[in-house]
């Protein structure tokens, strides 16, 4: 705040964290200021400037510091950032209860016809805050993209009606489950809790297919091993 004009706020994936969001953004992705259309100040290192106008009803006050608002945090990060970046922000924003679907797409069909609109719709609409962590939204919206319809967060139930696990991502009608193989998998005692857990899903007729960081850059291989999975699972019901 030292170094931008009178008049600035915080807006962006930086207004997202100050909101609450923990995954929003990384320690060297660039401070977003919002400074007035008139006012001096430009682009450097760590620092991405835009030149907004913003109404008083779209600055809150949090800690001492200018903030956009939930909700036009929430629209400024769809309507600048490619799908990829911005539905994942906007997944967390819904888990943590920071926005509302329904007043999010309120506030973007106010907003119809300002720049990035409809980039920003796409991604509302892309969005959903069951997900849990960003390389969950990034598998289903690759899945979603090869024209696969996954669902978040699926209780798996065993014979008995109990659930025995959650997986990120399902196809209930064909049992198959889609998880990411995160770094927390290589902590002490996890190797046996997963085992543990994946008898129980596999008692319970469901299969697995597992997704690596190194998958997400390697998006065809991914996709097939899931359609792969889903052939496979209806092909056994006949």
């Amino acid at each position: 705040m030292l170094v931008v004009p009178a008049g600035s706020v915080l807006m962006g994936r930086s207004a997202a964290w100050m909101h609450g969001g923990r995954w929003v953004c990384g320690s060297l992705d660039p401070v977003e200021m919002a400074v007035p259309p008139s006012a001096p100040g430009r682009t450097r290192e760590r620092l991405a400037v835009r030149r907004v106008s913003l109404v008083r009803s779209e600055i809150a006050n949090l800690r001492g510091l200018p903030v956009t608002t939930p909700l036009r945090t929430a629209w400024d990060v769809a309507a600048a950032h490619p799908v990829e970046t911005s539905v994942p922000v906007l997944d967390e924003l819904l888990h943590r209860g920071i926005v509302e679907h329904t007043q999010l797409r309120a506030f973007a069909d106010g907003r119809r016809g300002h720049p990035g609109a409809a980039r920003a719709r796409a991604a509302i609409e892309s969005a959903d805050g069951r997900a849990e962590s960003p390389p969950e939204s990034r598998l289903r919206l690759l899945l979603e993209r090869a024209g696969l319809t996954p669902v978040p967060q699926v209780r798996i139930r065993d014979r008995a009606g109990r659930v025995v696990a959650r997986t990120d991502l399902g196809f209930p009608e064909e049992r198959v489950g889609v998880e990411y193989d995160g770094a927390h998998h290589a902590e002490p005692g996890q190797f046996t809790r997963d085992r543990v857990r994946l008898n129980a899903i596999q008692e319970a007729g469901w299969r697995i297919v597992f997704v690596t960081a190194a998958d997400l850059r390697n998006l065809d291989g991914a996709v097939r091993r899931v359609r792969e999975a889903l052939a496979q699972a209806r092909q056994g019901r006949k």
